[in-house]
């Protein structure tokens, strides 16, 4: 084959490679792995043509010191350094190729916008960040090593060994460090956090950007090293080149001597120059790894969150003068709790504290750890855990990141770390308590009897967690219930078997097949609340929320400017700007939106400004349109029965609410809401003064908090309104339970005869600050009321969790 029969074929290669990987859900579950394949794919071919032409050019620097160029028919074209001959060569072997550097991608793009996966624009920005880097990079590196080793062989196996040991770095860098998405020098950013809605193009961190020219500049370095060992190599020749019987004749006497001394100077002193200054900018990219995204280690992090409190068992960092550094103690408390929890269900310890990163927000998370998306995440082989702080306690996220410490003391196959299913599942049955037996399993039931509930042999799988058919929510559900199951039917010990061997028939006596049969049985023998079912048939539906693959990128050329007015639009609403926001929100519905949501954003802006008829018009308009999507309705439903409510249109308000209960779902406790509605309505002295307080911007607010107080004086009946005073002091972080506070609870307590839910919630919020302010016997006493109000066996096990975890304060000498 040719040389233009290589560059043709070379061009559909890189044509149909990405395409092809785009075809196949797996390898395109976030658009980012078809250009990191590309990456490593194109690395390999282009640092096979570097070695050629570094290889061509070391070969002819033997026999031509200063690289006499040649023309088609093997004579000398002109005389040239390494430099300039490598330009030369680079040309006529790579030069030609970049036709297939340019093209295939904005095939690519084209196809992704064709396809809907994602749009032009993004699919390109992947190809230019992820992949081109990483071909020019091994151009580069095989450069250097076809001048370095004459034996082709020998270049080959230390371009493999260059990869590995790259791929080790960021390896090393994910195990050892705190960061456990290391950027990679070949194949560029391993942090995917960006996709799933966001815009690749702005949502990596700047330091992204600095790591792929950094990764460039390497290799212009290993460039510029090859042609000054070519220029050290060619002396070697000069005696045999100044003889050169084709030069002698062609140049005048004493010319090629002036030539060479002053084309060796002109070329050392560039190559020089060059290598010692792209060494000291990759020097100064050294010293600031975290600036140019090479490594995110525990500096920056330790840095920001510098207050240290240790405990038993760990060790915790927070930022000094937070709102976190204020609540060491109860931060303490609560991991140490679950802490003893999960060591007595598995009977193991964990070796050495554990070093616990509690960020201030999620923004200080993203900032300092490149994991944005909401996500907690744990570092067993660091044993590190990284949590976001909240008021309100961390609950049993915190103790889910915890059980994946433990994970890493268990006996275990090697396996066990490259199998999501186990390693999610084992956490996630620790955190929802799904070993405890069937009444802890209720919502798979639910999902079971609805027909919404995919068989666990399917999600149990690396193919099938979160990225067969089923969403990463539903999937560790699914492998949390299923190893609760088991070990509910086997007993823990089994379970550890099975982590050591990953063997079902030889760990339960049956294969995966079967104990999937056995753990729908199971589901079908569990009582089912209507409820429940209502609420998990929307939630387990793939459809609404799909698997990562099943997901699309944002769109962007002319859907950009659209997002853009989107984003204004918002930021006006929330700044109260409801004027300028509404004309936003109605240009933007005018251009298309199948979802509805901009004409609903439209209709908020007239509620905020008290425009309620105008409001009721554009929905009722929208509730006539039958919303496509179920929560598109919900939230119809809901505006609609607000707005009403706010207009005071009482007898329309509360048909509205018969149309919102009728709704077959219960999307964010909607049936709560109504319930509640509907018991503020039935005190019609005092409806509107409450209806204006709940529905106010703050429904704590002083203002808000008059107004309850009023319609209390007005009906000392009306119960909703000790609800909501009683909520509305319990509600902030850290407060005390004064007298007043304990009267509206005990009054609404005793005297509402429906709104149980209430009940349990308000019972829940003044057990949490009793003891959060040490006054464990008062919290004790509230926790146990629950059982009045909800008898499910759910509320039974808090109960007693609750005993537990007070007498355990108590042994550890807290009063």
């Amino acid at each position: 084959m040719n040389l233009k029969e290589k560059f043709v074929a070379e061009f559909f290669l890189f044509l149909f490679v990405p395409i092809l990987f785009l075809q196949f859900p797996l390898l395109n579950v976030l658009g980012y792995e078809p250009s990191a394949l590309m990456a490593i794919l194109f690395f390999f071919m282009m640092g096979q043509r570097g070695i050629q032409v570094g290889q061509t050019l070391a070969q002819t620097g033997g026999e031509d010191p200063f690289f006499l160029v040649r023309q088609k028919n093997g004579e000398p074209s002109f005389l040239a350094g390494p430099t300039v001959a490598s330009g030369y060569y680079l040309r006529r072997y790579v030069g030609k190729g970049l036709l297939a550097w340019i093209f295939p991608p904005l095939i690519y793009g084209i196809h992704n916008a064709l396809t809907g996966h994602c749009n032009f624009l993004p699919a390109v920005g992947i190809y230019s960040f992820v992949t081109l880097p990483a071909l020019l990079h091994g151009l580069f590196v095989g450069f250097f090593l076809g001048v370095l080793c004459p034996n082709r062989r020998r270049a080959n196996g230390y371009f493999k060994a260059y990869f590995l040991f790259t791929t080790m770095i960021s390896l090393l860098e994910g195990i050892l460090g705190p960061r456990v998405v290391p950027h990679n020098l070949i194949l560029g950013v391993a942090d995917v956090s960006w996709a799933q809605g966001r815009n690749f193009l702005t949502q990596l961190a700047p330091s992204y950007y600095w790591h792929r020219m950094i990764s460039i500049l390497l290799g212009l370095w290993y460039v510029l090293l090859a042609i000054l060992l070519l220029l050290r190599r060619s002396q070697k020749a000069k005696l045999n080149f100044i003889s050169h019987p084709q030069i002698a004749s062609a140049l005048k006497p004493g010319f090629i001597q002036e030539k060479l001394l002053l084309t060796e100077k002109t070329e050392r002193s560039f190559l020089t120059t060059g290598v010692v200054g792209v060494g000291i900018l990759l020097v100064v990219a050294g010293l600031f790894p975290e600036k140019v995204g090479f490594a995110m280690g525990s500096g920056p992090i330790r840095r920001h969150l510098s207050e240290i409190k240790e405990t038993e068992h760990f060790i915790l960092h927070v930022e000094p003068r937070s709102e976190a550094s204020g609540k060491l103690e109860q931060l303490a408390e609560e991991h140490e709790w679950y802490y003893h929890q999960i060591r007595q269900l598995l009977g193991q310890e964990v070796k050495g504290k554990i070093s616990s990163y509690i960020y201030s927000s999620e923004d200080q998370k993203y900032r300092l750890t490149s994991i944005a998306g909401g996500t907690w995440f744990a570092n067993p082989f660091t044993n590190s855990i990284h949590v976001v702080y909240e008021p309100d306690g961390l609950g049993t996220k915190l103790k889910h990141e915890i059980a994946h410490i433990f994970e890493g003391q268990i006996k275990k196959s090697w396996r066990f770390w490259v199998f999501p299913p186990l390693v999610e599942g084992l956490a996630e049955m620790i955190e929802k308590d799904y070993w405890r037996g069937e009444d802890f399993h209720e919502e798979l039931a639910a999902a079971r009897r609805a027909g919404v509930l995919t068989p666990a042999p399917e999600v149990l799988t690396v193919q099938g967690f979160g990225l067969g058919q089923t969403s990463v929510y539903k999937s560790y559900d699914i492998a949390g219930s299923f190893y609760g199951f088991l070990v509910y039917q086997y007993g823990m010990e089994r379970l550890l078997v099975f982590c050591h061997t990953l063997d079902y028939e030889g760990s339960f006596g049956r294969s995966l097949q079967e104990l999937g049969q056995d753990w729908f049985r199971f589901l079908e023998r569990i009582q089912v609340r209507p409820e429940v079912e209502q609420r998990v048939r929307y939630g387990f539906d793939d459809t609404r929320f799909p698997p990562f693959h099943h997901q699309s990128c944002p769109r962007l050329g002319k859907k950009d400017s659209l997002m853009k007015k989107k984003a204004l639009a918002e930021q006006l609403l929330k700044t109260g700007q409801f004027t300028q926001a509404r004309v936003l929100f109605a240009e933007l519905a005018q251009q298309g939106n199948s979802s509805g949501y901009f004409r609903l954003q439209e209709i908020e802006t007239l509620r905020r400004q008290g425009l309620y008829d105008e409001a009721i018009n554009l929905i009722e308009v929208l509730y006539a349109s039958s919303p496509s999507s179920v929560d598109l309705l919900n939230d119809v439903l809901e505006m609609r029965a607000r707005l009403y409510l706010q207009a005071s249109r009482f007898e329309e308000a509360t048909k509205a609410l018969d149309d919102w209960n009728a709704l077959g779902y219960d999307i964010r406790g909607a049936k709560q809401h109504i319930a509640f509605y509907r018991a503020v309505l039935s005190h019609k002295r005092t409806r509107a003064l409450l209806i204006k307080g709940i529905e106010a911007p703050n429904p704590c607010s002083q203002n808000s908090q008059n107004l309850y107080r009023q319609a209390l004086e007005e009906d000392p009946l009306a119960t909703p309104t000790h609800y909501l005073l009683a909520w509305c002091t319990l509600e902030k972080p850290g407060t005390s339970i004064d007298e007043v506070t304990q009267e509206h609870a005990e009054k609404f307590l005793k005297e509402e005869p429906e709104l149980n839910f209430a009940k349990v919630k308000l019972l829940r919020l003044l057990g949490k600050r009793a003891f959060q302010t040490g006054h464990l016997e008062q919290a004790l006493e509230y926790f146990e009321q629950l059982p009045k109000y909800e008898n499910h066996p759910k509320i039974l096990q808090e109960v007693e969790e609750w005993r537990e975890r007070i007498a355990w304060n108590r042994e550890r000498g807290r009063r």
